[in-house]
């Protein structure tokens, strides 16, 4: 019925013929990922056992809650190293168990030596769909938790499944080459295998009429994501910074699933809108390709696209849409009302420093300087807090209104310490009030007396 990043689905649904149909568990998405596995490999005449695929079951199905626990959110990003890569996998090993494993626990040395030799199938599928950390195909160790072996295993037997998983991939990824049916049948294998690691394909079980066409319809709601397109924790990196001065949210769809594919993203806020020349079409490698759009229009309220199956030279199957994100007009005219107060209380304020630091011992400030810092700064203040503004659009300008809140308490405190510190010249009010306790005193003892 679609194709999904591996995740929550948030508000998902979908019909088949105006009535709604059922998700397949897990485990059956699975076993149907492995059985097409295993259609593949024979039309490509590679070797593909009952062990090898029941692997290949648990590596589709491998959910990612207790390896992400392991590796951490503050530590989510590219490996920095292949020791440090190791060291979290043997955690996680060592955490989760593995079944039936005769040694008790794996040590670090089996660890370094499987996943030395997983090496290829890391290559293979961080090119094929770009890397991920969480995904069981790039790194099958994974799954070993997961996997229920008959029969008591060792390091030799884990390696030398590890070994036949690496030899079905490279053979076939080898045979892709070739424009042949088999090298067709191999290519396949190796999109499929790469992608049910950060991917998956959704199979639903409802009744279709045969004899008549029919309407699918799929709907779910998406995170922003307002990060690079490889910055997103789905793609195994960290998120991108929620600080940034421009603001892009990143979309992954699907392009290549039926004879043509229609996209259309439209901005309902009417505080944001598109900044229609930023706009990227990416491959799933983050990379920019020569394959673009069909047709492609757009414009700050709308982005519009789509592919075709005759188009030449083929079309990829999922894209990334990088889509740069700013305040529309009437949103940033406020701002720049509010810009233009607090540059008018700032040169206020600098002006009053270049003639502080000349005055020499009498250091004051005068009554029209703090006019003439308080008055913009509390008309900016005010329309900084009662302005009205979206959830996106004050994320987008969260970064501006911080700093242009902080300039202006600034300026505040600023003048009441200057106020507190009796350096405000009042044109004579500071000589009054620093004399009247000393005569109301003095009338006070001639009364006594």
């Amino acid at each position: 019925m679609g194709n999904f990043s591996k995740g929550n689905l948030l508000d998902f649904s979908v019909t088949v013929n105006e009535k709604p149909a059922y998700l397949l568990p897990r485990t059956e998405h699975a076993k149907i990922y492995a059985k097409f596995l295993k259609v593949q490999a024979s039309e490509a005449s590679l070797s593909l056992d009952s062990d090898l695929k029941q692997f290949l079951e648990w590596i589709f199905a491998f959910t990612n809650a207790d390896w992400q626990r392991v590796w951490g959110d503050a530590r989510r990003s590219r490996y920095s190293s292949a020791e440090e890569r190791d060291e979290m996998v043997l955690r996680y090993l060592l955490e989760q168990g593995i079944k039936r494993y005769t040694p008790g626990v794996p040590s670090s040395d089996d660890v370094r030596d499987w996943s030395v030799r997983i090496a290829p199938i890391r290559d293979i599928v961080s090119y094929s769909v770009g890397a991920n950390i969480d995904s069981a195909s790039q790194n099958p160790l994974l799954a070993l938790p997961k996997v229920p072996f008959a029969s008591g295993v060792d390091e030799g037997d884990i390696a030398d499944l590890l070994d036949r998983l690496v030899k079905l991939v490279k053979d076939a990824d080898q045979l892709s080459l070739s424009k042949t049916p088999a090298g067709e049948a191999a290519k396949r294998l190796v999109a499929a295998y790469a992608g049910y690691g950060s991917y998956w394909d959704a199979l639903v079980e409802c009744d279709a009429p045969l004899d008549e066409p029919f309407m699918i319809k799929t709907q779910e709601k998406r995170g922003l994501h307002l990060a690079e397109p490889g910055e997103t924790v789905q793609n195994g990196l960290v998120r991108g910074s929620n600080w940034a001065w421009r603001k892009a949210s990143s979309q992954l769809v699907v392009v290549g699933d039926a004879k043509s594919n229609h996209v259309n993203v439209r901005v309902a806020d009417p505080n944001v809108e598109l900044y229609a020349k930023g706009v990227r079409i990416l491959n799933e490698r983050y990379e920019k390709h020569d394959r673009g759009p069909d047709f492609q229009t757009a414009t700050p309220e709308l982005l519009s696209f789509y592919y075709s199956a005759q188009r030449e030279g083929g079309r990829p199957h999922r894209v990334w849409l990088n889509l740069p994100l700013r305040t529309s007009l009437s949103g940033s005219t406020s701002r720049w009302v509010i810009l233009l107060m607090t540059s008018t209380a700032l040169v206020a304020f600098a002006s009053f420093l270049f003639h502080w630091f000349n005055a020499g011992v009498n250091r004051t400030i005068g009554a029209g300087d703090v006019a003439v810092i308080l008055v913009p700064s509390a008309i900016a203040a005010s329309l900084l807090l009662v302005r009205e503004s979206s959830t996106l659009n004050a994320e987008i300008t969260k970064r501006w209104t911080v700093v242009t809140g902080f300039i202006l308490l600034a300026l505040w405190v600023f003048t009441m310490l200057m106020y507190g510190a009796n350096k405000v010249d009042w044109g004579g009010g500071n000589k009054m009030r620093s004399s009247m306790p000393l005569v109301e005193l003095v009338a006070v003892e001639r009364v006594v007396r």
